[in-house]
């Protein structure tokens, strides 16, 4: 599947994929999943991309969840996403479930 960046109406390539932002719990809620790409995303293997309000994000697949926290392993170091309150953390981990689950298609680059 090729996908063309509307508004840069350029390819996406690597060097995009690297310099997208991480998706927001709206995003992730809200947002267009488009498909996933395998190692073209430094410190993860996995990357679901979404397209929400004409801007492009990523959703980094290998996070784990913890008590109060999602954790991910970069190599020898963890990346720790802190929530306030069991809730939060219990809505943004159903987001990020649903939409790794809608990204059923492999974008190849």
């Amino acid at each position: 599947m090729e996908i063309e960046v509307v508004t840069t109406k350029r390819r996406l390539t690597k060097q995009l994929l690297n310099q997208m932002k991480q998706a927001t719990f709206d995003a992730m809620k809200r947002g267009d999943v488009l498909g996933y790409v395998l190692n073209c995303v430094k410190g993860c293997h996995r990357a679901v991309l979404v397209k929400h309000a004409r801007e492009y994000f990523i959703i980094y697949a290998d996070w784990q969840r913890g008590t109060k926290a999602v954790f991910r392993r970069i190599g020898k170091w963890t990346q720790r996403r802190d929530f306030t309150t069991d809730e939060e953390l219990a809505k943004w981990w159903q987001a990020y479930q649903e939409a790794s689950e809608r990204a059923v298609e492999q974008i190849y680059i």
